[in-house]
């Protein structure tokens, strides 16, 4: 069976409007909401949703694993006096805000290794 252009548009046009006239909701296992069970469209989520939406979101990411850096900057926000050093670091040697950011990251991943023992990566 052939379909032609003007056919295939009116049936995409059809399909889409039902989905939006049902005011569809993804599934717990959905693979467009990222499986948060939420509609992947803050739009469509209630006051309530979008704050329980946050929340899982919030949550998944605390359980994932983290990054050498991302240990490294977490750990630098609990010492003050390296944290006040790779600020430092970054600011004599930055030319913008994107380069103090990895300048700042690069040194607290300098000084994490330092304080543990490790070798410099």
């Amino acid at each position: 069976m052939k379909i032609t252009k003007s056919q295939l548009k009116k049936i995409i046009k059809e399909e889409l409007s039902k989905a939006l006239n049902e005011g569809y909701r993804s599934g717990p296992t959905d693979p467009v909401d990222g499986g948060s069970g939420f509609s992947s469209d803050p739009r469509q989520r209630t006051p309530e949703e979008e704050r329980a939406h946050k929340a899982q979101v919030a949550a998944d990411r605390a359980k994932e694993e983290k990054g050498p850096k991302a240990q490294a900057l977490a750990w630098l926000g609990t010492q003050p006096e390296e944290e006040e050093q790779a600020a430092d670091y970054a600011r004599m040697n930055a030319e913008d805000h994107k380069s103090y950011q990895q300048l700042y990251a690069k040194k607290a991943l300098e000084l994490y290794h330092a304080f543990h023992g490790m070798p410099a990566t």
